[in-house]
């Protein structure tokens, strides 16, 4: 049984508008087509020099470690600096200071006490502050070649701690330029305890210790020494 006549006419009609519509299309979708294979076979494709690839972009990584190594270099460089400022010239001045403010304090105030004229405690305390001063430089010179240490040269070493200690025993006994005994007591005891607080700082500072464990250790004994000498100059 053959399709109605009508109905071979409807088909005909719809092939040929399809045909139309459609057949247009496939060159582009040719086009396309090819498009994307030539993109996928680009990047399918191993590169010409993977080597060269790799390099560039291990290059941000370099850097980052090449910046990384030198900050650790320039911190041991900074590091070893600042020990090397310590043990060859922090260290020795601080044994001058101290020397020179403790050890002094007991023949000056004994002679104060003892006499009850600041000339002869002026006179003394100069004398102990320069004999001090010439007995730590040479005890520091020649106690350590600095070769085994790398505490420097013996010489220097030995100025810079006879200087400090110099400076430290000369600071209190300044105030005994004054003709009034008490006033120049007071004055003493006022240069002492800034000279035993400015070694708590220094020790603080460069040493890493707490601040005021180095005060009450100082001043503990600078105490003793000072305490020492009115025993001895009220006896």
């Amino acid at each position: 049984m053959g399709a109605p006549e009508g109905a071979i006419e409807d088909r005909s009609f719809f092939l040929e508008t399809l045909g139309k519509s459609v057949v247009p299309a496939w060159p582009r979708l040719d086009e396309e087509r090819s498009a994307d294979n030539e993109h996928d076979n680009h990047y399918d494709k191993p590169p010409e020099n993977p080597y060269a690839v790799f390099h560039a972009a291990m290059i941000p990584y370099q850097h980052m470690v090449y910046e990384e190594e030198l900050e650790h270099l320039e911190d041991k460089d900074i590091a070893a600096a600042h020990t090397k400022f310590v043990l060859q010239y922090v260290q020795p001045s601080l044994v001058g200071l101290m020397d020179g403010s403790v050890s002094t304090l007991a023949p000056i105030f004994a002679a104060a006490f003892a006499t009850q004229d600041p000339h002869i405690a002026l006179v003394i305390g100069m004398s102990a502050a320069v004999g001090a001063a010439i007995s730590m430089a040479f005890a520091e010179a020649l106690s350590d070649t600095g070769e085994q240490t790398d505490r420097g040269h013996p010489f220097m070493r030995g100025a810079i701690v006879g200087a400090t200690t110099l400076v430290g025993g000369i600071l209190h006994t300044l105030p005994f330029f004054i003709p009034h005994l008490k006033t120049a007591l007071y004055t003493a005891y006022a240069v002492v305890a800034f000279e035993l607080v400015a070694i708590s700082y220094i020790r603080y500072h460069y040493f890493r210790m707490k601040f005021w464990v180095s005060v009450v250790q100082v001043i503990f004994g600078g105490a003793l020494v000072l305490l020492a000498g009115l025993l001895i100059g009220s006896a």
